[in-house]
């Protein structure tokens, strides 16, 4: 993983300030608004924003702004019904600050056991 001279907040930190981006914006919003939102939220500095993603064009908080969302999708917090809007689910707009931590280490560890189960699939096939 590269050193950035610009502290990047990690993709689980992002989680919660990205399901707020989408409630304040009225519980459906385009990926640019909701991206917009955490930015500003979170208070990201130019020198962040200027930290790319391995050679670009992205910069890394894109990148992770990007996984955030997949992850609350994952979560069933966020659905993604059209290419770049987002929604709240019935759970995203329930969910609290305290759960999302939990809920997210849930989702990587079924994830995990998905990828153990078809890995073991495929070896006996």
């Amino acid at each position: 993983m590269p050193t950035y001279s610009a502290e990047i907040p990690k993709y689980n930190v992002l989680l919660w300030p990205t399901l707020l981006a989408v409630r304040a914006l009225g519980h459906t919003a385009k990926l640019e608004e909701i991206d917009e939102r955490v930015l500003e939220m979170e208070s990201i500095t130019d020198e962040q924003m200027s930290v790319l993603h391995k050679d670009g064009p992205r910069s890394e908080i894109e990148y992770r702004l990007a996984w955030a969302r997949t992850y609350l999708k994952g979560m069933e917090a966020l659905v993604n019904p059209s290419r770049g809007t987002w929604e709240t689910t019935d759970r995203g707009k329930s969910l609290t600050e305290d759960e999302i931590e939990p809920r997210w280490k849930s989702y990587l560890a079924q994830l995990a056991e998905e990828r153990k189960k078809k890995k073991k699939a495929a070896q006996e096939a």
